[in-house]
């Protein structure tokens, strides 16, 4: 199979919702064998250079990824609840000094309830409210 078959916009937009059923329904059984409500998968943020002030470059959390093809969207995060559409909390600061991420666009926005915020401190009202029945996934170095 050549891989050029799946690269057209027509195509990934017919592929797409499938590929989400699966996830959900992976997601579904994971959540309820747990015992838990709410998946919340946290994107990632830049790790800082040891001793310095920069940054290496930003490698998303490949369980977010597999959610949505957002490879540059650090601090963003994606909020799965059995039986509603999944949330994307798309980080998009308003920065002088570097590019925020784009707004997400193409063959797969349909599928989630996008919601962008420009503050970290934004991102809390777009969680679930029960936390203690949530699982999170991804590395979370502040509170």
């Amino acid at each position: 199979m050549n891989s050029d078959e799946y690269t057209d916009a027509a195509t990934l937009t017919a592929l797409y919702p499938g590929h989400v059923r699966e996830i959900l329904a992976r997601f579904d059984r994971a959540l309820s064998k747990a015992g838990a409500g709410h998946a919340v998968i946290y994107a990632g943020a830049p790790e800082p250079v040891f001793l310095d002030d920069s940054y290496y470059p930003f490698r998303a959390n490949p369980h977010f990824v597999t959610w949505a093809p957002l490879t540059d969207a650090p601090g963003s995060y994606l909020v799965y609840t059995p039986g509603e559409k999944p949330v994307l909390i798309h980080y998009q600061p308003e920065d002088y000094w570097h590019r925020p991420p784009e707004t997400p666009t193409g063959f797969w926005v349909g599928e989630f309830d996008i919601r962008t915020v420009r503050d970290g401190s934004e991102v809390a009202r777009h969680l679930p409210q029960d936390r203690e029945h949530c699982i999170l996934l991804g590395k979370i170095d502040e509170p």
